[in-house]
């Protein structure tokens, strides 16, 4: 019990101040949406706890950002047949933008030998997203035979939780592995259009990034 209250002592004594910015890319953390999604960010406080702010894009590139998961579900649909007209929503998401806690395990001080992690990771915010229903297409001549129906553009607010772990070469510049869940609630998706399920449920983006760290003082 005394070996961990004295490491504590120590920490905030020689707590120092830290900024840091950093760069990568990442997953969208959805089936239905592939990437690449670019992110930056900016980070700032002292000892264990630093706070982080920071943003990302993911350009909507059309039928070349659509999941393999939205092709097969529309094949799918096609298959069955039927005379109810089978749709699939999905969301491409253009931007993000997060503000979340940064709690480290491992004394900051110790970032000048080689790690700062693992650490924990909470917030929120709020992306920029493409709404679609995907139906298929059978003018078309080859695969996908999927067309793309747009339904608008929303604001799609978030929690976040998640763990990261820094590699510092030295205390100048270092990489980071994230892997983040990215929580909201929504109405469930809607396949057939001659009805409307009303009830609610929790969606999650799990997205894993890479990124370059680079201390600023």
């Amino acid at each position: 019990m005394i070996i961990p209250v004295l490491m504590l002592a120590m920490n905030v004594a020689v707590a120092e101040s830290r900024t840091e910015v950093g760069a990568g890319i990442g997953s969208t953390g959805s089936s239905m949406q592939k990437g690449p999604l670019y992110r930056g960010f900016f980070r700032t406080g002292s000892g264990a706890l630093l706070l982080e702010g920071g943003a990302s894009y993911s350009p909507d590139r059309g039928l070349d950002s659509v999941g393999g998961l939205v092709h097969t579900l529309v094949s799918i649909g096609a298959e069955s047949g039927g005379e109810t007209r089978f749709q699939v929503p999905f969301e491409l998401d253009t931007w993000s933008a997060y503000a979340l806690a940064d709690w480290s395990f491992v004394p900051r001080e110790y970032m000048n030998t080689w790690t700062g992690g693992p650490r924990l990771l909470a917030g929120g915010g709020v992306a920029g997203t493409n709404t679609y229903y995907a139906t298929y297409d059978d003018s078309a001549a080859e695969p996908p035979f999927t067309r793309m129906e747009p339904q608008g553009s929303q604001l799609r607010k978030f929690v976040i939780a998640g763990v990261s772990l820094d590699f510092w070469k030295d205390g100048d510049w270092g990489l980071r592995i994230t892997q983040i869940d990215r929580i909201h609630r929504d109405v469930v998706a809607q396949y057939d259009p001659s009805s409307f399920d009303a009830s609610k449920q929790f969606y999650h983006r799990w997205q894993a990034s890479l990124d370059l760290l680079i201390r600023l003082k």
